[in-house]
């Protein structure tokens, strides 16, 4: 079953460029350009992608329990599913994370694209430990808030592949909802030593947008 946004995007492209933004820099995704659902996200396109995980629930019974050996045969499995959906999710955040730094670099699919709070790659950001804590600055100022990644935080997110894609990013609360920002750039690839540009100056390596919806704040 396909899981819905609990927001609906939009996009709204205009003139004007970014104000202050620098991927994952407290200026955040305060500038012109496109707009989903009251987020400035910066100018990076017309293109939208809204993404949800297609997770379904196994059927089929796994009997009572009873008999020798029952409860025991029946905790072993149900382990076993779950250590299965987990890997299917993690392999979905690889392939996720993959297709976009693929279509990054080469100017294919959407400029922006939000994340459903039910999403894998939703799921995989709010496992950063730091996450909430910025999230509390960001509700009590009404701020995009930078959340640091750095060497410790690459160490910390370990084989978690859409923190390692995202890497520095801002975290908003806004209509009771946290938001993780983020912009995949030149400028982020290369640790801050190169310009960034626009996929409307060229597609190839052009800025892309992420809008991870993590779900009711708080």
């Amino acid at each position: 079953m396909k899981i819905r946004p609990h927001v609906t995007p939009h996009v709204t492209p205009d003139s004007g460029g970014p104000s202050g933004f620098s991927g994952g820099s407290p200026g955040g995704f305060s500038g012109g350009g496109i707009t989903v659902d009251g987020l400035g996200m910066g100018p990076g396109g017309r293109e939208f992608g809204s993404y949800a995980s297609d997770r379904t629930s196994g059927s089929g019974s796994l009997g009572d329990g009873r008999g020798p050996g029952g409860a025991v045969s029946n905790g072993i499995i149900q382990n076993i599913r779950s250590w299965s959906q987990d890997f299917i999710d993690w392999v979905r955040g690889v392939s996720s994370s993959g297709v976009m730094t693929i279509q990054f670099l080469g100017g294919g699919g959407p400029t922006v694209r939000v994340f459903a709070p039910d999403s894998v790659e939703s799921a995989n950001m709010r496992a950063d430990p730091l996450l909430w804590k910025f999230a509390a600055i960001s509700a009590d100022t009404g701020a995009s808030i930078q959340v640091p990644f750095g060497l410790e935080g690459a160490v910390d997110a370990g084989l978690n592949p859409t923190r390692q894609f995202v890497g520095t990013y801002n975290v908003l609360v806004s209509n009771g909802h946290a938001f993780a920002l983020n912009r995949t750039s030149l400028w982020s690839l290369f640790y801050h030593n190169s310009d960034s540009h626009e996929r409307a100056t060229l597609r190839a390596v052009g800025n892309i947008y992420q809008a991870y919806d993590l779900g009711p704040y708080p």
